[in-house]
Parts: C-alpha cells; structure tokens; sequence
C-alpha cells in the first residue's frame, strides 16, 4: 500500500490487540496517550509525534512502548 498510516492508528491497534479474543483492550486500557520508540540495545525512548506517518519514523523491526 501506500503507507500512510499514523503512529495515532499504531498505537490504537496495540492497544486494541491487548486482548487477543475480542481486540477490544481499549475496554481496559483507553485510548493510546503517549507512544514512544524503543532501542533495544540501549533501552532508551524517544516519544513519537501521534501525527507522523509510521513508514517516515519507523522501520521493520522497530519496537514501540504504547
């Protein structure tokens, strides 16, 4: 596709995944406030702007912390 799906639509499907059966973990844990990218080798964040396009702030394999 064309890719322009927002770290905002990132963050709500973490979230709505968060319960495997139903996909409704918003039910429990709301809506997405923060999200932030984590290096793993470092274990440093940095907080990631909801209205980015995921494909221009982040690459396959990346991890995020909703």
């Amino acid at each position: 596709g064309s890719g322009t799906q927002r770290v905002k639509w990132l963050g709500h499907v973490g979230i709505a995944r968060y319960d495997e059966e139903t996909y409704e973990g918003w039910r429990q844990l709301g809506i997405p406030v923060t999200i932030e990218k984590v290096d793993m080798e470092s274990n440093g964040r940095t907080e990631l702007n909801m209205g980015q396009v995921i494909r221009e702030v982040l690459q396959d394999g990346d991890r995020v912390k909703v």
